[in-house]
């Protein structure tokens, strides 16, 4: 977290959920192939730094809860 604090939600390989707020200066790893959110909090919400140890990463196989929402049917 470089600016603010942020929720972060994920679920392991095993199906366990994990809540956990995080504030400036505190890393957090996630293993590869757990899925994971990162939620702003407060009036200016958060900055965070990606960084990944795969020089294959493509950000075209991640997205934004926003993307998500626009490209799904409404019910």
């Amino acid at each position: 977290m470089l600016y603010g604090n942020a929720r972060i939600t994920a679920v392991d390989q095993s199906g366990k959920s994990f809540v956990s707020e995080r504030a400036r200066g505190r890393p957090l790893l996630f293993p590869q192939r757990v899925p994971h959110s990162i939620q702003g909090l407060g009036p200016d919400g958060c900055r965070f730094l990606l960084v990944f140890d795969d020089g294959s990463f493509n950000e075209f196989e991640t997205f934004l809860i926003t993307d998500w929402m626009v490209h799904t049917p409404q019910k």
